[in-house]
């Protein structure tokens, strides 16, 4: 019988309600409170930014749906010169590996139940969530990426503007005070609030470790394309789109690819080689699922590629899924009998 890592502090998973999962490898999935916000950070780490002339932060207005705008911040970003490599400074953008610095902080602070704001991870055990052999790099990688995560906030600000809401906003930073490395323990204290937003979230979902040991170089955009499938599947549990997404949404979210505009104003205009071929290529490269275009024939142009869906078809489904489709099943019919009452009491009022 094949042995099954455990985690201490998944005592939780009962009162989470992770009931349809019996015996869960904890090698291979692990559990992560994901939301709008934490999509929103790793993208904005991984775009290019406006750096400021005045206080040399860097700066990233991410184009969302919401009907607030989200803006993302490295302050200081002038200081971070020496520990990034060229591109990445010259674009104003963080490391993939800051992002995956975060899940994991995430997925170590769901594990405990969320019951401290500081989180805190083995340098060893971080090293096998991502798949690193080398330890002394490892850590010299994560002393940089915590350097970004420090200087990190982001902000709300209403999209429609009103004379109630004109002048509102609200930054929110990500560290509350405390990162470093001790006796082989990666630790970072979030800020209070930023904490209380995942402290709050009930239901979760287990990825699978894959995410976060995707080569970066070899191919660097499967991180940010992963991450959206997740994301689109966990915001679709029990609908018919679960599965399936749009090409478009997912090359929105990659900022990792280059953008058409770009390839277009190069000489060669190589949009299948730059844009088409390394999506496909990095799609393929993932193990837990298989994909494929929903057309007969695969497209042949970018306007027909930015225009089709992607069915995924998962060889295991993701732990917690049932869980999450139940739990919106009784929110939805507690919803409806609030409605009932609501309409019953009116008409009884109405009668008197």
């Amino acid at each position: 019988m094949t042995k099954v890592n455990t985690v201490k502090g998944f005592l939780k998973e009962e009162k989470e309600g992770i009931k349809d999962i019996a015996i869960i490898d904890k090698t291979k999935y692990k559990p992560l409170k994901q939301n709008q916000i934490s999509d929103n950070i790793t993208k904005g780490l991984l775009e290019p930014k406006q750096l400021s002339i005045f206080d040399g932060s860097a700066t990233t207005n991410l184009n969302t749906k919401k009907k607030q705008e989200f803006v993302l911040t490295i302050e200081k970003f002038e200081e971070l010169e020496n520990i990034l490599s060229n591109e990445l400074y010259n674009n104003h953008k963080a490391n993939q590996s800051a992002g995956k610095l975060l899940d994991s902080f995430l997925i170590k602070m769901t594990e405990n139940g969320f019951s401290s704001s500081i989180a805190s991870i083995p340098l060893k055990e971080y090293a096998e969530m991502t798949g690193k052999k080398d330890l002394k790099e490892l850590r010299n990688r994560t002393k940089s990426d915590l350097q970004v995560l420090k200087r990190v906030k982001f902000s709300y600000t209403p999209k429609k503007k009103t004379k109630g809401n004109n002048q509102d906003y609200m930054n929110i930073y990500l560290f509350g005070g405390t990162e470093g490395i001790k006796n082989g323990n990666i630790m970072f204290k979030f800020n209070d609030d930023f904490f209380k937003i995942f402290a709050d979230q009930k239901n979760f979902l287990y990825i699978p470790t894959e995410v976060l040991q995707s080569n970066e170089k070899k191919n660097p955009n499967t991180y940010l394309l992963y991450k959206k499938i997740i994301s689109h599947k966990r915001m679709n549990l029990g609908k018919k789109n679960e599965n399936i997404i749009k090409v478009k949404t997912l090359y929105e979210y990659c900022v990792t690819l280059p953008r058409y505009e770009e390839v277009m104003n190069t000489t060669g205009k190589q949009v299948n080689q730059r844009i088409i071929e390394p999506f496909e290529r990095d799609l393929d490269i993932i193990q837990e699922f298989s994909w494929c275009y929903d057309t007969p024939n695969p497209p042949t142009t970018f306007d027909e590629w930015i225009n089709t869906n992607i069915k995924i078809t998962w060889k295991n489904e993701l732990p917690g899924t049932n869980t999450i489709i139940e739990g919106r099943e009784k929110q939805q019919k507690k919803i409806e009998k609030a409605k009932q009452r609501k309409l019953e009491k009116e008409l009884k009022n109405k009668k008197d």
